[in-house]
């Protein structure tokens, strides 16, 4: 799901071309959800085995995904609020994550001002996760990849 103003994934292309490299079989289908009904959206959910959005309101709708579905947020650096995982998890998927490497967006996000926070929410710039580090945890998560710790190190840093 691309986003059409705040929190915009800037190299979703990217991320997509690399995602179908790595699962040639796969039908890779991408929304806005600008003018989508919430039933349109609901259909949209229910159907796919993998979603990948920046965090934000559309991964509500998480609540119509079947079993097994990977559902991945991205949150912009400075942005981290984890309140959409209890809800995927409880529908039965299975909710991933990306933050910028090597940071605690726990820590980070506790320990700036509140107008800074928001802005990064709001953020009208683009901002660029590495497509490796998108991708991965999905093909870990498809059982497509083996994660080691070598690898695990590489891709989340000394964080984990």
């Amino acid at each position: 799901i691309q986003r059409t103003t705040s929190r915009r994934i800037g190299n979703f292309d990217e991320i997509r071309d690399a995602l179908q490299k790595s699962i040639p079989d796969a039908t890779i289908i991408t929304t806005t959800f600008e003018f989508s009904t919430v039933k349109e959206q609901a259909a949209w959910f229910a159907t796919k085995d993998v979603i990948i959005a920046a965090h934000g309101a559309a991964v509500a709708n998480s609540v119509f995904i079947t079993k097994d579905t990977i559902v991945m947020q991205l949150y912009p650096p400075k942005y981290f609020w984890e309140s959409l995982e209890p809800l995927i998890e409880q529908s039965g998927g299975h909710a991933i994550q990306w933050y910028e490497k090597g940071k605690n967006p726990i820590v980070e996000t506790a320990t700036i001002e509140r107008e800074e926070f928001d802005a990064a929410g709001q953020g009208m710039v683009p901002f660029n996760p590495p497509v490796d580090e998108v991708v991965r945890p999905v093909l870990y998560s498809l059982g497509i990849d083996e994660p080691t710790n070598k690898k695990l190190l590489l891709l989340f840093g000394a964080f984990v």
